[in-house]
């Protein structure tokens, strides 16, 4: 048997070195090919094309909470889906997601990943900074408003023997579930009115039953008019809407009625809305407070700010379909330069209106018209409700006349009028 030294000590046989060298010769090549030779474009494309998609669509999306499925908020939220969306073309996407609503819907803005923006009242600072000092101390910069959007109203409903929100002191009252802008906000309107009663949490399908067995006194739900939310209570089940006004209230505007206006603005409850519990042609009184768009405060130019800028800048531009009949009312109500004390504006929504100062500025030349206009109608008011001399009128009553006085302004789609009656077509003050 012959043999062939390779190396040190290393012996092979030679037949098998001849056998091992050809196997080499013939498959090398075939093994440079196969290196050198591009991956087949089948096996990546499918991939790639899913993550430039993936990327395209985050890029221009953006999520807002809403309320519960019978509220205001997720109606609105949806008209913004339906009047921004632009899938085929993915410049614009907007994801409406049912929230509970009041304060919950910051802490989804606050803490929740991948949510961009809420609708919420205006008045939840100062609670989040008394339930935690030091995790809330600066919710104030984390938070921005985009816009305010409009007023929510309350709506008390119980049966026609509770004449008052005084006859539930001490009585069961549904404020629906906790946190909620009803629970939260009820709390407030009945600690300020000095009214003691017992908040239970129901939802609304659950406080409608309780209420007609008699278990609670009173549902109350802080939600935009007109909302569905009453829509299975039957005229002839004997229920209302409670009052709330300085006649309803002991004291009156110099009492704690005057007080709860520092919080929430006098309004209406219409017939034409709730006719199942007003009568028609009539309106019962309650309060509102300010609804805003609020977003949380990215530093600029990142991916999360950008993405909420484009969005404002679609928002904005689109206003006028927004307030197409087919959408909700609550958008005839929005006032796009309106500033929300204690709150900062989101950045590009603050440039995009000083974009517009001129057009703002000759709204705001009609408004001083409107001013004087009012004006002569307040010295004509204390002169006549005066009796022997004029009559002497508070703030708060002052500020009550001029928000009917501008409700009337809008339904007459006049502000160049001369000296007018602001109670509107019924005639109420």
């Amino acid at each position: 048997m012959f043999s062939v030294c390779l190396g040190k000590n290393v012996a092979i046989n030679i037949y098998q070195y001849i056998r091992m060298t050809f196997v080499c010769v013939l498959l090398f090549p075939g093994y440079l090919y196969a290196q050198q030779r591009p991956a087949p474009i089948y096996a990546e494309a499918p991939a790639a094309k899913f993550q430039s998609k993936k990327r395209a669509l985050n890029e221009n999306t953006v999520v807002i909470v809403g309320g519960p499925t019978n509220g205001t908020y997720i109606k609105m939220a949806e008209d913004l889906q339906y009047t921004l969306d632009r899938r085929e073309t993915n410049e614009m996407r907007v994801l409406p997601v049912v929230g509970v609503a009041g304060v919950n819907n910051i802490l989804d803005v606050l803490f929740l990943r991948n949510v961009d923006m809420c609708m919420t009242e205006t008045d939840y600072f100062d609670y989040l900074k008394s339930s935690d000092p030091v995790l809330y101390s600066d919710v104030d910069q984390k938070i921005q408003y985009i816009t305010k959007l409009y007023n929510t109203e309350f709506h008390f409903v119980a049966k026609k023997e509770i004449k008052t929100l005084e006859d539930l002191r001490g009585k069961k009252v549904s404020l629906y579930t906790p946190l909620s802008s009803s629970d939260i906000s009820g709390r407030t309107l009945f600690k300020i009115l000095g009214i003691d009663v017992e908040v239970v949490s129901l939802d609304q399908a659950a406080a409608t039953e309780k209420l007609r067995s008699g278990e609670i006194a009173a549902m109350g739900r802080l939600t935009g008019a007109p909302t569905t939310s009453f829509n299975d209570i039957k005229p002839d089940e004997g229920m209302h809407f409670i009052p709330v006004n300085a006649d309803s209230i002991p004291g009156g505007f110099a009492g704690p009625f005057g007080k709860l206006l520092k919080s929430f603005l006098p309004v209406e409850l219409r017939s034409e809305d709730y006719p199942n519990l007003i009568p028609p042609g009539e309106s019962v009184p309650t309060v509102a407070s300010g609804v805003v768009l609020a977003a949380y405060a990215w530093p600029e130019n990142t991916e999360r700010y950008n993405r909420v800028a484009k969005f404002v800048h679609a928002f904005f531009n689109s206003l006028d379909q927004l307030k197409d009949k087919k959408r909700h009312p609550k958008w005839a109500q929005i006032n796009l330069a309106a500033e929300v004390p204690g709150w900062t504006r989101f950045k590009p929504a603050q440039e995009w209106l000083d974009g517009k100062r001129r057009e703002f500025n000759d709204q705001s030349q009609t408004s001083s018209t409107d001013n004087a206009v009012f004006g002569q109608f307040l010295a004509d008011y204390r002169t006549k409700a005066g009796g022997p001399g004029p009559k002497e009128v508070s703030e708060a009553e002052i500020a009550h006349l001029k928000r009917l006085f501008d409700k009337w302004l809008v339904e007459r789609g006049s502000a160049d009028t001369g000296a007018a009656n602001p109670q509107g077509k019924s005639g109420r003050r």
